[in-house]
């Protein structure tokens, strides 16, 4: 039985991606003993623990804790999911755990001789689209155009990664791209997202026709499997999303439809409402602070209301069979129950 190691098991991808390599909803079941789950020292790792998985504990910017982690990974698959979005203050935080760290699972797993590697990167490496035409969406020959730190330190990784594979043999290596992702086990920001959309007070910028495709956990779980498991992937790149890219406003109003139908949580009808200048303002802003190394959530992620951020997933559906079961409104229906559950107001 192949053994699976797992950085960033327990963030918000990684632990629906454990559930379903142990559910075997994509692939055979794995055995929960063949799972090796890399987490950080202060990570609860109650629900990995639950699922009585290998855990060890460390830290991607340190080679030691890596080569611990990897040693007994010969002949195993690595998925590296292991990422920072946002840093509490310091963009060099992207390019240590972004690109360094993701270097050194790649020369360590040559080292221990694993079969194949799946590296999650991002859309970011890629930037923004030119329109919502659908004539401008990516594939996976779309150029790079890295926007903002986030965006260069994976297009470092993918680039690495990219000679790496031009160099080496072996272990086999896939790259996965996905872009805003949303499912169970959310973090707070996607909460407090849900919550200024029910009270009308999440931003739409300009006309809110802007398109971004979106990736349910358990889409992307689905596709990273397939890339771990196929030989075709091998060497390649792929986009991993939901089949359709959604306008902003069609993610607001479906939210809204999806608490109030399926939970009854009522919703304003109105929304706030902000040209798009807004977005361009905080874009400049942001821009400066990246440039002297510091990083600002909101006025990130209020830079990027206005961007279209879509993509392709015709090659993986036509190479892998990527068939993403859920769509927005059947998995926002799960983030909340999910929410809910779990004993988190929305």
């Amino acid at each position: 039985m192949n053994k699976f190691f797992i950085t960033g098991a327990d963030g918000w991808l990684g632990r629906n991606l454990v559930v379903n390599l142990i559910n075997g909803s994509y692939s055979q079941p794995v055995l929960p003993k063949n799972i090796y789950a890399f987490c950080l020292p202060n990570d609860e790792v109650k629900f990995l623990k639950n699922l009585e998985v290998n855990i060890c504990l460390g830290d991607i910017t340190d080679i030691a804790s890596i080569k611990k982690f990897l040693s007994k990974a010969e002949g195993a698959t690595i998925i590296h999911l292991c990422g920072i979005i946002h840093p509490k203050l310091k963009t060099s935080d992207f390019f240590d755990i972004n690109y360094l760290g993701a270097k050194h699972i790649l020369q360590i797993s040559k080292q221990v001789s694993a079969q194949k590697i799946v590296l999650m990167s991002s859309n970011s490496p890629i930037g923004c689209n030119k329109s919502n035409n659908d004539n401008d969406i990516f594939n996976e020959f779309s150029a790079y155009n890295p926007y903002m730190n986030y965006g260069k330190s994976k297009y470092l990784m993918e680039k690495f990664a990219n000679d790496f594979i031009a160099h080496h043999n072996t272990p086999k290596i896939t790259i996965v791209r996905a872009p805003w992702f949303y499912g169970p086990h959310q973090p707070i920001r996607q909460t407090l997202f849900f919550k200024l959309i029910k009270e009308g007070k999440f931003p739409i910028i300009g006309s809110g026709k802007n398109k971004r495709s979106m990736a349910y956990t358990d889409n992307l779980s689905q596709g990273i499997i397939l890339s771990a498991s196929k030989e075709i992937s091998n060497g390649k790149i792929y986009w991993l999303a939901d089949k359709n890219p959604y306008t902003i406003n069609e993610i607001v109003r479906t939210i809204k439809n999806v608490l109030t139908t399926e939970f009854d949580i009522q919703c304003k009808n109105t929304n706030m409402k902000a040209p798009s200048i807004i977005s361009d303002m905080a874009y400049i802003a942001d821009s400066i602070l990246q440039s002297v190394g510091l990083y600002h959530q909101k006025i990130h992620v209020l830079s990027e209301l206005n961007k279209n951020i879509f993509c392709s997933i015709q090659k993986a559906e036509d190479e892998l069979g990527y068939k993403p079961k859920f769509e927005l409104y059947s998995g926002m229906r799960e983030s909340i129950k999910w929410c809910l559950e779990n004993n988190i107001p929305i």
